[in-house]
Formats: C-alpha cells, sequence, structure tokens
C-alpha cells in the first residue's frame, strides 16, 4: 500500500522548487515577465520598489538577478495554513482597557 502526502505539506516545498530555474541566472524583464505570468510592467515595479535587484547594462538593457526573483517569490506565495502574525494596531487587545461598548467605538461616548 502506498503512503500518501497530505498536499499542505508538500506545498512549501514544492513552491521553493518551482522557482529554483532563475537561481544562478541573470534574467532579461521580457523573459521573466513571461515565465511569471505577470506583465513586463510587474517587473519594473518591483525592481523600482526594491523587491527584486537588477542591473542596467545600457539604456536599453536591463538584467534581473534570478536569486532575487525565486526569492521573492517564494516568500510571496501563499502556503494554506500558514497563519501570519497580525499587526500591534489592529489586534483587539493592544486599546487600553480591554473592552470597549459600541458606542465607544463608534465615538460616540
Amino acid at each position: 500500500m502506498r503512503k500518501q502526502h497530505s498536499s499542505a505539506v508538500c506545498n512549501t516545498a514544492t513552491s521553493a522548487g518551482k522557482f529554483d530555474q532563475f537561481r544562478g541566472r541573470m534574467i532579461a524583464p521580457q523573459a521573466c515577465a513571461r515565465e511569471l505570468g505577470v506583465s513586463e510592467f510587474t517587473i519594473h515595479r518591483w525592481i523600482r520598489d526594491g523587491k527584486i535587484l537588477a542591473v542596467k547594462l545600457s539604456a536599453r538593457c536591463t538584467r534581473i538577478d534570478g536569486d532575487s526573483v525565486a526569492d521573492h517569490m517564494v516568500a510571496s506565495t501563499f502556503v494554506p495554513g500558514r497563519k501570519e502574525e497580525q499587526p500591534e494596531h489592529l489586534r483587539r487587545d493592544s486599546h487600553k482597557g480591554g473592552k470597549h461598548s459600541a458606542t465607544e467605538i463608534a465615538g460616540q461616548a
């Protein structure tokens, strides 16, 4: 009898391996966009926002660091069951006094 793995356990390894094709390469923005299924504008926005690293070789020639693309894609991939920490200012217990009535929250108190 074969042992079956749950998809949630294998999903992390699969998503990391899926982007290994970019590692150790310098990639043109057009090719990167095509492989990831996003627009070229999105790739340039990621470069501008510092999410991925790129080198401008000339006025019309840009190459993207494949390692930074793989790292960015793995970090932004959704993994079912992974819980992210809620920001402090959105936590219910972060307000002083603890519990509030509906009128206090609405600002009518």
